[in-house]
């Protein structure tokens, strides 16, 4: 090797002891030395590399960069840094932060490039996620409402226009996390995230914008698209929902059409959201129904319950309802409250609800929870609300030993007196996975033994004598 200045490179001894990745090329782009630990990467013996093209030895695209650079090199004899990805032996990407310094003659003039590689993959890596955290929604993987933000103010130039602007409202998330905790609402997030990111363009930017909120800014399209657009994701989440034994999503959608850049993006958007309110608040109550409807079918599958059974605690309610002269009002809400008495169970676990033995003291706090957590359900929701007293009631006993609060006597309204005769009779009846269904006769005995402990006696008396006609009848058909 000729001899070189103090700006060139070491003696190989020293170069072949250093991690980092060096070789050297002359003005043919050929190898004229490589170290032991870039012939290691490369999995090829430094030998069989000397006098090779170093466009034979990488990837195209990545040589021809680096080509690129050692000609600049060539050409001033100034330093050059740049960073490549290039592939070891296993053939796995590895990102280089590559140094090229020129190797100069006794002339002064250069001669070759050596390049200096060093590995910077796990810093790139962890700088890309950090660059893409920066810029997405971590739980959907959307964009986040910065990057949005960003986008609205470039994308505000006439070229784009026309442009649309597509808003939708995840319906119900509140009460969802309410009642079924945030890790339920975090799955109808995703379930949504991936519903709407379907239909559009790489050219969409398609986000989540706030905890139930998502937004679609659409360059180049017309008002007559967009609005097929959101046509077509309602009837994707009809789809989802049919074919999903999961909570219920439903979406508000509310769109929006600037054809000149006279209306900002910002107002396009702004007007979007409020259509989407509008439709919003027309939904509000049927969302919530179908999300309840949802939690009583899952609670019969977890629960003692067969597909009569609501109808049978709401035959029984009602029987005992007009035998005291109750009101055509009084019976409607009394049906409601033998409907969702129990919703409060779907929090509790499956495997205590069917526990075969004896629950446990801690299992038996959580099972005595669920008047609260019923009412708590009910409270949310403009069609339980009126019920959610009596939820909160059906398990107090006459004496005052019961659950939650202690009540006694008429402190217990009326319907969850009435509820408590009518639920202990049912389960008495039904068979558990730990005993058979009750004959009549001991169901019977049972309600007497608790008249006056845990049921109102007045209502007992009346429930025994109605139950005896109508199952000597053999049958509660006809109630109704």
């Amino acid at each position: 090797m000729s001899h070189i200045s103090r700006r060139s490179m070491p003696e190989n001894g020293v170069l072949d002891s250093v991690p980092s990745l060096i070789w050297v090329l002359n003005r043919e782009n050929k190898f004229t030395f490589v170290n032991k630990s870039c012939a290691a990467f490369l999995g090829i013996d430094a030998g069989n590399l000397i006098g090779k093209p170093l466009d034979g030895t990488f990837d195209p695209l990545e040589a021809k960069k680096l080509l690129k650079a050692a000609e600049k090199v060539f050409g001033d004899g100034r330093k050059y840094r740049l960073e490549a990805k290039l592939e070891d032996q296993e053939h796995r990407l590895r990102w280089m932060d590559i140094v090229l310094t020129p190797v100069f003659n006794n002339q002064q003039e250069v001669c070759g490039v050596t390049f200096t590689a060093s590995d910077v993959t796990k810093h790139k890596l962890n700088e890309e996620k950090l660059k893409y955290f920066s810029m997405h929604d971590q739980l959907t993987g959307l964009y986040n409402r910065l990057y949005f933000e960003e986008e609205i103010r470039r994308l505000n130039a006439e070229r784009h226009y026309p442009i649309s602007i597509i808003v939708c409202d995840v319906d119900g998330l509140k009460f969802v996390n309410d009642v079924m905790g945030h890790g339920q609402g975090d799955e109808l997030l995703k379930i949504a995230a991936k519903i709407i990111k379907k239909p559009f363009r790489s050219s969409d930017v398609v986000a989540r914008v706030g905890g139930d909120e998502f937004a679609v800014i659409l360059p180049s399209t017309g008002e007559d698209i967009v609005e097929k657009i959101a046509t077509r994701l309602q009837k994707t989440v009809e789809k989802n929902n049919k074919k999903r034994d999961n909570i219920p999503l439903s979406l508000s959608i509310g769109f929006a059409t600037g054809n000149h850049i006279s209306q900002k993006i910002m107002e396009i958007y702004n007007l979007a959201d409020d259509n989407m309110y509008k439709n919003k608040y027309e939904r509000s109550e049927t969302v919530k129904r179908k999300i309840i409807d949802y939690l009583l079918s899952n609670l019969r599958k977890k629960d003692f319950r067969d597909d009569k059974y609501e109808e049978r605690l709401q035959c029984m309610s009602l029987l005992l309802g007009q035998a005291i002269g109750l009101s055509f009002e009084d019976l409607r809400c009394l049906l409601q409250l033998a409907r969702v008495h129990e919703i409060g169970k779907i929090k509790i676990d499956e495997s205590i609800l069917l526990k075969k033995g004896v629950l446990s003291e801690d299992e038996w706090k959580e099972v005595k929870r669920h008047p609260e957590t019923g009412y708590h359900i009910a409270r949310g929701s403009e069609e339980l609300a009126p019920v959610a007293e009596y939820i909160l009631q059906h398990h107090e006993y006459w004496d005052g030993g019961g659950y939650p609060k202690g009540l006694k006597g008429r402190e217990i309204h009326l319907y969850s007196r009435i509820m408590a005769i009518v639920e202990a009779y049912e389960a008495m009846t039904t068979p558990r996975p730990y005993r058979k269904a009750l004959p009549l006769s001991e169901a019977i005995n049972e309600l007497e033994k608790n008249s006056g402990s845990k049921f109102d006696p007045r209502l007992t008396d009346i429930f025994i004598s109605l139950i005896e006609d109508v199952e000597k009848a053999n049958t509660l058909e006809g109630i109704l």
